[in-house]
């Protein structure tokens, strides 16, 4: 029993020391470098999503999505819809893509990170049956840039200010 003591005293330690270094401030050009970063690789993400679109999100595709709409009912929370006209699901896309360049320019980025986020998933339930980890790692990338306080360095508006 005595000897369980030092160590709680050493692990207690340990997470305060851990607590101390992650609660430490951090520079805001981190987290927009981070945030271009994202935003560069939703891009490609978007891209393969066009390039894919004949294969998966096309009514005539591999896929059936009325049959997942009736199997998983959370199928049905999307922006796709059974029947809607290939300008419409591509335009959606074109929506993402524009969210994704909004985010990489810092161009009201937490707007552009929304309408990225919602694509996202709208194009994740309606293709449910083959999303892979990069689709869920876009997902959760763009979740944090909802909460994460980017835009505050290295956008468009910034470069502006200092080149006047």
């Amino acid at each position: 029993m005595e000897s369980a003591r030092p160590s709680l005293f050493r692990s207690k330690l340990s997470l305060d020391k851990l607590h101390t270094f992650l609660s430490r401030p951090v520079s805001a050009a981190v987290v927009d470098i981070f945030r271009i970063l994202v935003g560069l690789l939703v891009s490609a993400y978007y891209v393969r999503l066009f390039l894919e679109y004949p294969l998966y999100t096309s009514e005539s595709g591999f896929l059936d999505h009325e049959l997942h709409r009736k199997l998983f009912w959370f199928t049905e929370l999307t922006l796709f819809f059974p029947g809607s006209p290939a300008w419409y699901k591509l335009g959606i896309l074109g929506l993402g893509a524009l969210g994704a360049l909004a985010l990489t320019l810092g161009v009201r980025p937490k707007l552009g990170a929304v309408i990225c986020w919602l694509v996202a998933v709208s194009v994740h339930r309606w293709n449910f049956a083959v999303i892979n980890v990069d689709d869920s790692t876009i997902t959760l990338l763009l979740w944090w840039m909802l909460f994460l306080p980017i835009g505050h360095t290295l956008t468009l508006d910034t470069l502006r200010k200092r080149s006047n």
